[in-house]
């Protein structure tokens, strides 16, 4: 090796560890604002780190962050296992007109749970961003499992709206795409907390392929006091985004009705909680719509439990109870061990 070829391959190796020597894992040690003092290194992140949020912690968004770099082709890895929330104005921020990550192409942000991105409070910025060299990529919060990155940024179908609204014995909700492009369907998505616990309700087949406006709709029939609704948004070849989360609320309902033992093996009980005194009318109908049962009570506040014997060769029956204007009607399985 000439002293010109070990020049060169010495210049290699310093430069080498130089880059290497930039580039560090960086964990979140504590819970709090990405700006503060959570981090393992003093610095904080840097353009070019492996970020981690750990399973345990939670770090809360509250500033514009820049990892990007003059020539744009920094890799920076940003993998949330707990949780990053954005936020704007509820607490500490240091810039509250918005909230956002700049990152340079090649990076990517991992998620690794469901609600593992999301906002803090619906009050806070509409501007939550994330840029791959200055372009806005597409997606919704919450979001997770899954990677944002400047390939892979694109929702399975694109909507308009998505809203809610409290109706008699239901909760009514409604969605509107401009463009779908092999969509499959829609699972709609329920949760008493907003939080996690997400249960799906039902199923939408999806238009499929549209440039124009489609009208959605489904019915929750809930007497929660509130409900939190999402909608999963299913391509044909398995992936899926989730939509914003909404939140219905219901007054109090004038009366409360459940039935057991369900599935029924002879004896069904239905009992009828009243916030105040009045009519009750209890129907109860085959599967082929048929009423076999009819009954009026004059019944005070409270609790009260009303006992019907079911007999027959049916598998199951529709047990309709109306007060008022309000109504219920919930579905009772037969048991085959009579």
């Amino acid at each position: 090796m000439n002293d010109s070829t070990r020049l060169l391959f010495c210049v290699f190796l310093f430069l080498f560890s130089f880059t290497s020597i930039q580039a560090a894992t960086v964990t979140a040690i504590a819970d709090g604002p990405w700006d503060k003092d959570i981090w393992s290194t003093p610095t904080g992140p840097q353009p070019g780190d492996s970020i981690v949020i750990p399973l345990d912690r939670t770090v809360h968004l509250n500033t514009i962050v820049d990892l990007s770099t003059a020539a744009n082709d920094t890799e920076t890895k940003i993998v949330v296992l707990g949780k990053l929330l954005f936020y704007n104005k509820t607490f500490e921020c240091a810039a509250c007109d918005e909230v956002a990550f700049y990152l340079d192409e090649p990076s990517y942000i991992y998620v690794d749970k469901f609600n593992g991105m999301e906002e803090y409070d619906l009050r806070g910025t509409d501007k939550m961003n994330i840029y791959f060299n200055n372009n806005p990529a597409v997606f919704t919060l919450p979001f997770g499992p899954g990677t944002i990155s400047a390939a892979n940024n694109v929702l399975p179908v694109e909507l308009v709206s998505f809203s809610g609204a409290a109706s008699a014995g239901m909760n009514k909700l409604a969605w509107i795409t401009v463009s779908e492009e092999q969509t499959s369907h829609f699972e709609v998505e329920a949760s008493p907390n907003g939080y996690g616990n997400y249960a799906t309700l039902g199923t939408v087949s999806a238009q499929g392929n549209s440039n124009s406006l489609v009208n959605y709709a489904f019915e929750d029939v809930s007497r929660e006091a509130k409900t939190y609704y999402r909608l999963k948004m299913v391509d044909l070849d398995g992936s899926y985004e989730y939509s914003q989360v909404i939140v219905i609320e219901r007054a109090i309902e004038v009366f409360e009705v459940s039935v057991f033992p369900n599935p029924v093996i002879e004896d069904l009980n239905v009992q009828v909680n009243l916030k105040q005194a009045g009519t009750v009318t209890v129907q109860i109908f085959n599967t082929i719509g048929n009423l076999v049962v009819t009954g009026d009570y004059e019944l005070e506040a409270g609790q009260h439990i009303l006992t019907y014997q079911l007999k027959g060769s049916q598998d199951a029956y529709f047990v309709q109870v109306l007060n008022g204007n309000e109504a219920s009607t919930q579905k009772v399985l037969v048991s085959k061990k009579r």
